[in-house]
């Protein structure tokens, strides 16, 4: 959020305005477009969405990058383990137009697995088709259902905790 300590031509006095909202990365990482040195922000960081674990003061971004630390429980760091134990992997059979999301959990826990399909335009990717399936080992298969001549298709695999 950014502090706007007064609004010109208006009697509103000191106030926080959201400028914007930022996804991280799988390393926790993202790129803000702020200004340095010269405005104050205020942050507040939400894991997962909707549960506040971080509201800092207001500050100035005095250098490139800004650190902040927050603490994640042991049940969401013994959950990401066990996610990264699983191996799987996701492909599309031209021949048949089937993409195929398969996967094992070595840990005999059942997860939620989602395959998506993505028609990429050039542009933009438009969701055609998903599925999800709970198991601890599975194979989903979508068929694409429309004719594939000339387009390019994505598919990918999540885990959904």
């Amino acid at each position: 959020m950014r502090y706007y300590p007064y609004l010109e031509n208006s009697s509103t006095t000191a106030s926080y305005k959201t400028v914007e909202i930022e996804k991280t990365d799988v390393s926790g990482q993202t790129l803000a477009k702020m200004y340095l040195g010269d405005v104050w922000y205020k942050y507040i960081v939400e894991y997962p969405i909707g549960t506040v674990v971080l509201n800092t003061d207001i500050e100035k971004i005095l250098t490139t990058s800004k650190l902040l630390p927050i603490g994640i429980n042991t049940a969401a760091l013994t959950t990401y383990d066990a996610l990264t134990k699983i191996s799987g992997s996701v492909s599309i059979d031209k021949p048949t137009q089937t993409a195929i999301f398969t996967w094992n959990n070595p840990a005999n826990v059942d997860v939620t697995g989602e395959l998506r399909v993505f028609q990429n335009t050039g542009y933009t990717k438009l969701l055609i088709a998903s599925e999800r399936v709970t198991s601890s080992s599975a194979t989903i298969a979508i068929v694409i259902p429309e004719n594939v001549t000339g387009k390019k298709y994505v598919a990918q695999g999540w885990f959904i905790s």
